[in-house]
């Protein structure tokens, strides 16, 4: 999944960021200082019509709790410091590291935007075990129903290998039977 965002966004960044401002720039008849103003304002004002469709199509399929909205195309532009984490039950999860305030926020990445999980001080000894029980915590709900899938599939599994008797009378006289005696 993870792949197929990072190109997702790479394919958006590269149509909005060259063949719309292109196409605007050759079918405009901009001279001067003034028109090329103009030109950037309008490649502007496309880029956040653009951005607020991406956010509106976002909202349409997922409804998360948007706390944080980092848009990918803009992310280099507030994000000083950026790392990935691994959850072995969630998932990859992003953490933004900010020296000034002496914290890490945990985001969950969407398609266009990021969902803030919450955020975990630097002042920790342990701070990817601090990081842990942040997830663990917010996705108590979700750990809970795949631990009990889990369960379910390891019950599936055993009925599976089962061979149908119910006690051992039955199933040493169905062996008593197959081989004759």
């Amino acid at each position: 999944m993870e792949t197929i965002k990072k190109i997702v966004y790479v394919l958006l960044g590269i149509l909005s960021n060259t063949i719309i401002p292109i196409t605007i720039l050759q079918k405009s008849n901009f001279e001067g200082v003034l028109g090329y103003l103009a030109l950037v304002v309008i490649i502007l004002l496309v880029l956040v019509a653009q951005v607020a469709i991406f956010f509106l199509f976002e909202k349409m399929i997922d409804e998360g709790k948007y706390i944080g909205k980092i848009f990918p195309m803009f992310w280099w532009m507030f994000i000083p410091q950026r790392k990935k984490t691994y959850h072995s039950k969630l998932g990859w999860f992003d953490l933004y590291i900010f020296r000034s305030a002496n914290k890490i926020f945990v985001y969950k990445q969407g398609f266009f935007h990021c969902f803030e999980i919450g955020e975990v001080s630097l002042g920790h000894s342990d701070v990817p075990a601090e990081i842990k029980d942040l997830l663990d915590r917010e996705y108590k709900s979700v750990l809970n129903e795949k631990n009990e899938r889990e369960r379910q599939d390891a019950q599936i599994e055993k009925m599976k290998k089962w061979d149908g008797f119910l006690d051992p009378e039955t199933r040493r006289d169905k062996k008593i039977k197959d081989l004759g005696i």
